[in-house]
């Protein structure tokens, strides 16, 4: 993989907007990029509908039923799917799907808090100057920061913690004191790192992140109810992989060959989970 070091002069020197110390370095990935979320999403939608799929959205999942060995009932709020195998997808919501079917996985689901803040100067930190911005977690931060020059909203960078609080995906937008702290960490962290931005949010929105203990997703058949497959704890990173990742879910439902490796991601690993 191609890529540069940079000393923290440089860093200054290349991306003025961009706080560093003197004893930071910098590690320049010039292939690296954005995905956008809902143009692939609508992408992804449009190429399911064209081979014949169907979209029910807005349709909450009430129960999954497994009937014998081979049928799977899933009621809903509107009605009632019967279908050989099923795929379970269901992000926060997964651990209350899966407690009537007599699986506990050792999923947190958290509260995370995405903020855009404002450039004092325009411009200053657009795709056209700026890059995309990973920094890892140390000993004095829990949690990876990231950013991304000015795009989905004119003017305003987005600059977020990899970080959240314990949360209810039913009450995702109930305001809280942990969501209240975490802006506040973002905005004393944009104080030294981006001197170019305001240090209170222009937008604060709410998102979900499902992560199991190791960080890794879980891509697995149910322990018992083989054709019932689980996808599961994508921790917030599991987006750019969902092509890859709807090909082997769906190999597993329908019994094809595999070929890759799903130990790391079989529920298997987790001592606690259990029938």
């Amino acid at each position: 993989m191609a890529n540069e070091v940079l000393t923290a002069k440089q860093v200054q020197e290349r991306y003025p907007g961009l706080g560093v110390s003197q004893q930071e370095t910098a590690c320049l990935d010039p292939d690296a990029g954005t995905l956008r979320a809902d143009t692939a999403v609508r992408c992804l939608q449009d190429l399911f509908v064209k081979y014949g799929g169907i979209i029910r959205d807005g349709e909450n999942v009430i129960t999954i039923v497994p009937e014998s060995g081979t049928k799977v009932r899933i009621e809903t709020a509107n009605s009632v799917y019967c279908a050989q195998s099923a795929v379970l997808c269901a992000g926060p919501w997964t651990s209350k799907l899966l407690a009537p079917l007599n699986l506990v996985l050792p999923l947190r689901v958290l509260r995370i808090t995405p903020c855009y803040w404002s450039e004092k100067h325009e411009g200053m930190y657009s795709f056209k100057h700026f890059p995309c911005v990973i920094e890892l977690a140390h000993s004095g931060r829990n949690g990876d920061m990231y950013s991304l020059p000015c795009k989905e909203y004119p003017g305003l960078m987005k600059v977020c913690w990899h970080h959240g609080t314990a949360a209810d995906p039913d009450k995702r937008d109930v305001s809280s004191a942990g969501a209240e702290r975490d802006v506040q960490a973002i905005s004393q962290y944009i104080a030294f790192r981006y001197p170019g931005l305001e240090t209170e949010p222009s937008i604060v929105e709410t998102c979900m992140y499902t992560e199991t203990p190791d960080l890794c997703f879980i891509l697995d058949r149910h322990p018992q109810f083989k054709n019932i497959v689980i996808g599961a704890g994508f921790s917030g990173t599991g987006f750019k992989l969902a092509p890859v990742v709807g090909k082997i879910l769906a190999s597993l439902a329908l019994n094809e060959h595999i070929n890759y490796s799903l130990k790391p991601f079989s529920i298997g690993r987790f001592t606690k989970s259990h029938l």
